[in-house]
């Protein structure tokens, strides 16, 4: 059978009790899972048990462009019912329908990055 560490690295809290626990050097786990790649590395590993880690990643900007294709083609699909407006951009009160991608990106409707600002150490 299968035996697992009941310890939540996704949140800070989690990580200090797994570092009380010592998890890194006791062996207990072979894998870990945690979007707090800093605190993980601060707080269980050391010169003697390193990490390795396995990531897929897609390019910020790439990731944001189709989600402005998204919402443009879920206008488009609603009739252009200004279900999605751009109330808040530089180009006034137009919907998505009419932006530009540099209007959506500087826009409300972009969304806030925490992998970047993760990977960066940012808040």
């Amino acid at each position: 059978g299968r035996t697992y560490v009941n310890v939540d690295l996704s949140t800070v809290e989690g990580i200090e009790k797994a570092s009380d626990w010592e998890l890194a050097s006791s062996g207990m786990a072979d894998v870990v899972f945690s979007p707090h790649l800093n605190q993980i590395a601060e707080k269980l590993l050391d010169g003697q048990h390193k990490g390795r880690m396995f990531v897929l990643l897609i390019h910020p900007c790439v990731r944001e462009f189709k989600r402005f294709r998204h919402r443009r083609k879920m206008e488009l699909l609603h009739h252009g019912k200004g279900l999605i407006t751009n109330e808040n951009s530089e180009e006034g009160n137009g919907d998505i329908l009419s932006m530009s991608y540099t209007a959506y990106s500087k826009s409300h409707l972009v969304e806030d990055n925490w992998m970047t600002r993760t990977i960066l150490d940012k808040p």
